[in-house]
């Protein structure tokens, strides 16, 4: 587990990257060094060359009284015949005491050779010795070279030192790479123990402090939380309407059961009769309820099917006021839909059909006999983009403020409502089809002076026609 967790492979991935790119800086360095002072070699015996080449042509060379030049390398001089017999050896090497001659045949080296450079070994001291050669103008060969002995000293040392600091170099990256990705994992493991938490505990309410850097790691944690709260909200709200249900359910259920054991207990078939229409009333209250909820999941998730087809709103909202208007007339409410001439809408007509009845249902519902409710429509070009506007008012008692924001909520019932029938899921409904359009909806109310709810919709361009 532990060679399996990515902080292990980030840090080993990112030791062996800086290894890399190390052991390509070392390589370019050695190279470069190297290719340095074997060009301040050259140059040396260059030099030196061309100094005894001088002397030879002015005052000739004799050893006895020959003065050396400073050179940080020992060096020999050598002029011999072309058939390559010795005529003058001397230099600081010979004066060092090593017995260069006898290590190799230097007159079997190629005294012919004019200009360029050679190399000859000196095994037993571990070194090599590197020279050039040049005619003179009586025909003589001199010859000029150095030992590499400094150079390889250099270069050994470069590479003795990158060998010693290796080990250390190696354990600093590794141990480095391990706390920046430990730093950079940490809200990473602060997401694995919160979701651990929540396995564990099944609590909804653990939050990831936010560093507040803006960066990838502080946008995963932004979206976590929020991603927490929706899920606590949508937790608490299933929790809190599958509550409401089994209230909900079992008055019409423990009505059905009475009704149902009073008539085993009596063997006239009225009672019967009277029991099963009973039970049917109660099932098809109980499978209207759930038909609501299921509509408004489907809605809220977005699988909700939707038959849109380009309508005109005034005919949809005509059908919808035609269907209340003898509602109203039943309880002396007037309705009020002057018209607002012909607007186009991209909807499913059957969805908004329920979502304006359940509008007016409402309305007629909390409006007193001599009240109004009045249903108007128009655009509204500074929307973005361009929506149809429908405002449903009435004249009722109005909602109670601190009630007004959980009007929308499943299965709510107000004060004013809880003597009244109803499932207190038409509301609930309204938003989740609206929404499932793309639109909005909301409500304003001033308690005892009625309620007004606007609904928006996108409409379809041109938006409005004669």
């Amino acid at each position: 587990m532990f060679l399996r967790s990515l902080k292990i492979r980030i840090t080993s991935l990112f030791t062996v990257l800086v290894l890399l790119g190390t052991a390509l800086l070392f390589g370019f360095s050695y190279f470069s060094l190297r290719t340095l002072l074997f060009q301040n070699d050259q140059d040396e015996i260059r030099s030196l060359l061309l100094r005894y080449w001088g002397e030879y042509h002015t005052s000739g060379i004799r050893g006895d009284d020959m003065e050396y030049a400073f050179s940080r390398n020992l060096y020999f001089i050598r002029i011999a015949r072309i058939d390559g017999a010795t005529l003058f050896a001397g230099g600081t090497l010979l004066l060092a005491g090593l017995s260069i001659w006898e290590d190799f045949d230097i007159e079997d080296t190629d005294i012919a050779s004019k200009g360029g450079f050679r190399y000859v070994s000196a095994p037993d001291y571990g070194y090599r010795i590197e020279y050039a050669s040049v005619s003179l103008r009586d025909g003589n060969i001199l010859q000029v070279g150095i030992t590499t002995a400094a150079r390889d000293s250099a270069l050994s040392t470069y590479r003795t030192i990158f060998s010693l600091l290796a080990a250390p170099f190696i354990a600093v990256v590794f141990f480095g790479g391990w706390v920046i990705s430990a730093r950079i994992f940490r809200p990473v493991n602060q997401l694995i123990e919160s979701v651990r938490t929540i396995i564990d505990t099944g609590r909804m309410d653990r939050r990831i402090t936010e560093r507040g850097r803006g960066d990838e790691l502080d946008e995963l944690v932004v979206l976590y939380n929020r991603m927490l709260e929706k899920i606590e909200l949508l937790i608490t709200g299933m929790r809190g309407a599958l509550d409401s249900v089994a209230h909900e359910l079992r008055t019409p259920l423990t009505r059905f059961r009475n009704r149902a054991e009073n008539a085993l207990h009596d063997d006239d078939s009225e009672t019967y009769r009277d029991a099963l229409e009973s039970g049917i009333e109660e099932s098809e209250t109980i499978l209207t309820m759930l038909r609501a909820l299921m509509d408004i999941s489907e809605a809220e998730t977005g699988i909700m099917r939707l038959d849109r087809t380009v309508s005109n709103l005034e005919d949809i909202l005509g059908s919808a006021v035609d269907l209340y208007s003898y509602v109203a007339e039943e309880k002396g409410i007037g309705i009020e839909f002057p018209g607002g001439g012909s607007i186009r809408v991209n909807v499913d007509p059957s969805r908004m059909r329920q979502v304006f009845a359940n509008l007016l249902d409402n309305a007629v519902k909390y409006t007193q006999r001599g009240g109004r409710v009045t249903v108007s429509y128009g655009s509204d070009e500074s929307a973005s983009p361009p929506a149809a506007s429908i405002t449903v008012t009435d004249t009722g008692n109005g909602i109670p403020t601190d009630e007004l924001p959980f009007i929308w909520d499943r299965l709510a019932r107000g004060s004013a409502s809880r003597n009244l029938p109803g499932l207190g899921l038409g509301l609930s409904l309204v938003k989740a089809v609206v929404e499932a359009h793309g639109g909005t909806v909301n409500a304003e109310s001033t308690e005892g002076e009625g309620a007004r709810f606007t609904v928006m919709i996108p409409s379809d361009p041109p938006a409005r026609g004669d």
